[in-house]
Parts: structure tokens; sequence; C-alpha cells
């Protein structure tokens, strides 16, 4: 099988490189993207999120690109700058948005329609938080010399394919007080432990300061923490794995969006009868994986590997599932994951080569079913980081 390695260094990869399975004519999401005059950056993967050409939004106060990665058109991502000083023009929307800061410092103004009483909160490089579904919301730059830099994923695209009136997204004057009652701590409130690594919380300050448990599903001793942003559409998990290890291949539906929070490496994704690709990473860089395409990361850099996963919540998996499949089983199994002794010969010697050029040793011994066998049990409640 061919590996064909994409490293165009504008961190943009032009969809006719590598085409899935969008075609057909443009949607009432595609037309609107395209009427923003916006940088669109297209395929499955954005290698520097940092020198991504962003334009002016209009009114809107900052700098931006769209990402329009092929999910099915069941999530998007924007990268907002805001100048130093700077703040963001009040927007509302009928479409879920959960927002991680890439650069520097700021504070968020959210409220209802109808109602004068905000909820403003700090935050600053590493924090994520979930903006409740049409409420009113603006951004400010805390900082008087430096940009800041957002990162946000959306569900716009499902959104405006099934109800196509700008009127109705934007102006649509709805107060969903199920998910967004204007609480004074709705935002400052203490997270609260659930069930299978889940941390519920509407603002994280730090996740790449925050704890992680063991999560032995993917291998190599890999750590986890899963997070449900409030009674948002999105969910959201960071993984960390150990330098010269690898996790193990695995699929599914689309829509996720993955950042690197730290480290070096990259992913290999295939598919029957499709060529296979790699896709190098560090920090900054964006990348998804097509719908049920396998696909597999690798750590070749000397430090831990962290990054963020944000995908459609518990409550739409339907959207994401292979329904033939089971999860959590291995190819022999007909699931969607993939055991190490399962995968070809060529991944572990390419994966040897590659972390030989970089100085990284191999640790072998912890990519055995043997290993995985080893270890203590998932941990299925967070505990309180206090």
């Amino acid at each position: 099988m061919a590996t064909k390695t994409v490293t165009d260094p504008s961190g943009i990869i032009p969809m006719s490189d590598y085409t899935g399975y969008l075609r057909g004519q443009k949607s009432p999401w595609m037309n609107w993207i395209h009427s923003q005059e916006l940088p669109v950056v297209t395929g499955v993967s954005l290698y520097d999120m940092y020198t991504t050409p962003r334009k002016e939004w209009g009114d809107t106060g900052a700098k931006a690109a769209i990402i329009n990665f092929e999910t099915g058109e069941m999530s998007d991502a924007v990268i907002l700058e805001l100048p130093p000083g700077g703040q963001t023009k009040p927007i509302h929307h009928v479409f879920h948005k959960i927002v991680y800061v890439v650069e520097g410092r700021g504070a968020t103004s959210v409220w209802n329609h109808g109602s004068n009483k905000k909820q403003t909160f700090e935050w600053s490089k590493g924090a994520i938080f979930n903006v409740p579904l049409n409420a009113w919301h603006e951004h400010f730059n805390g900082s008087g010399s430096e940009p800041a830099l957002l990162f946000a994923v959306t569900s716009a695209p499902l959104t405006m394919n099934f109800m196509p009136s700008h009127d109705f997204v934007f102006n649509n004057t709805h107060v969903f007080d199920n998910m967004f009652d204007g609480s004074d701590d709705f935002f400052t409130a203490e997270g609260t432990a659930l069930s299978g690594r889940v941390w519920q919380s509407n603002f994280i300050a730090d996740l790449r300061a925050m704890e992680t448990e063991t999560w032995r599903f993917r291998g190599v001793g890999g750590t986890n923490r899963m997070f449900s942003m409030g009674s948002g559409h999105f969910q959201a998990h960071i993984s960390e794995f150990p330098s010269g290890t690898y996790k193990k291949a695995h699929r599914h539906g689309p829509g996720a969006h993955l950042f690197t929070l730290s480290g070096t490496g990259y992913t290999l994704e295939w598919n029957v009868g499709k060529e296979l690709v790699e896709f190098p990473w560090k920090d900054g860089t964006v990348y998804t994986a097509l719908n049920s395409f396998w696909h597999q990361h690798f750590n070749t850099g000397p430090e831990a590997v962290r990054y963020l996963a944000i995908t459609h919540g518990r409550y739409h998996q339907g959207l994401r599932a292979r329904p033939s499949a089971k999860r959590d089983a291995t190819v022999k199994d007909f699931g969607d994951e993939m055991d190490y002794e399962e995968e070809d010969a060529w991944v572990r010697s390419k994966f040897t080569e590659e972390c030989g050029r970089r100085g990284v040793s191999v640790d072998d011994s912890k990519m055995t079913i043997e290993y995985e066998k080893s270890l203590p049990p998932d941990s299925y409640i967070i505990h309180n980081e206090g």
C-alpha cells in the first residue's frame, strides 16, 4: 500500500489533493461560507493554525478563517483572531458552539434575549467553554499588545442545511432557558464527576494542565478525560500517550476535530480501495477523520503527546455511529478497533524508522495485549481535582 505524505508548508491541503465523499450541488451551508469572503481551509488536515491566513470578517471586529473539513457537513470550525484590546460584535445564532483558547487572554460575556444580566468570565491559553444555544455573546481581548486566537467548532452546517433561512439562524429570539437560564455560576461552578471518566462543566480553565486517567481502550497505557460541556451539542475529550509509542488503529463516523496541544508525530489514514495518507502534526495542527476510515496516531517526539478532540455529544451519537460495527470490538470481531497484533508488520517498521531518525527510543513492550492486560482497570469516575 502506497504512502502519500502531505507536507504543504502553508498548512492548507486543497480539496483536490485528498477527496472524500462530498459531491454534487452546493448546500445552503456551502453557499453561506462562500458569501463570507473568508479564507476557507478544506480537506482533512490543517498543519499550522498559528500561521493560517486570516481576513477581516465584515463588521465582527475580528479576523477569521473557516475550517471546512470533509465532515459530511456535520460540523465546521472557525479560527478567530481578536486584535490587541479589541472585542467582537455581539452575536447570537441557532447552532451550537464550543470554543478553545489557542493563544492570549481575555473574557467573554453571555446573556439571553430580553435580559440585561450578563455572565462574564475570564479565559487564557488552554481554556475551553461552551456557548449556549442562541445566547448573545461577545469576546474581549485582555491584552493591549498581543492578539488573542480562538478555535471554535460549531454545528452550523447541520442547522443551515436543515433550516435554510438566515433569518431563522441569526435573528431568532427564542430563549433556550433549558440550556442557559442565566444562573450566576453557569460558567464558574465547580465541575461534576460523571461515570466513564466524564467531567461535566461549561468552562474549564486549562486543558493542558488537567489531570487525565487510565484508558486502556486505545492501548499503550494512554490516559484520557472526557468532557460534557453543559447542555450543548458537543462533547470533548483530551487524550495523552507516551513518547516512542502509538495508539491502536480505529475508525468512527465523521465530524470530530482533533487539535494537537503538545508533542509531534503523524497520523495514518486509509480505507479499503483508498490510498493510504500520512498527516504530520505538531502543536497547533487540526485534523479530522473521514467517515469510517481507519486512522492511527504515532508519537515520534521526545515528550508525551496530548490532543483535544471535539465531537458530537452522547445524545447525538447516532449521527456518528456505524450501526453494523461494535465500537469497542476488534477487527476479528467485526469492530472498530484494531489490536497491535492485527496490524500489518510495516506499520511498526515505519514507526521505528521514523523514531530512529529523531533519536527517540521505541517502547515495543507497551504495544502488546499483554501490557494492556497488566494495566489497572479503566477509571470510570473522575475525582474532584481539589
